[in-house]
């Protein structure tokens, strides 16, 4: 969300490629659905990285740290 021209540098499809799933990380869920708008019509599915473990995650407050934080990705218990 950045860098506007990293998407079209970065980012390309073939009818091939599908069904496409697009997953992104994120800690912010307005720059999340921002990003998730921009590839809405090149992509079957949009999907938030709640997995990586690695201490880059950690420095960036996402992937599997938002765990913790349930009210931040929108779940309810």
């Amino acid at each position: 969300m950045e860098d506007k021209t990293y998407l079209s540098n970065n980012f390309t499809t073939c009818p091939e490629d599908r069904p496409l799933f697009v997953q992104f990380c994120a800690n912010d869920p307005d720059t999340l659905l921002a990003a998730a708008k921009m590839v809405e019509d090149r992509c079957d599915a949009v999907d938030i990285n709640l997995g990586c473990p690695q201490g880059i995650a950690r420095k960036g407050h996402y992937g599997s740290f938002l765990l913790g934080e349930p009210e931040l990705i929108g779940y309810k218990y």
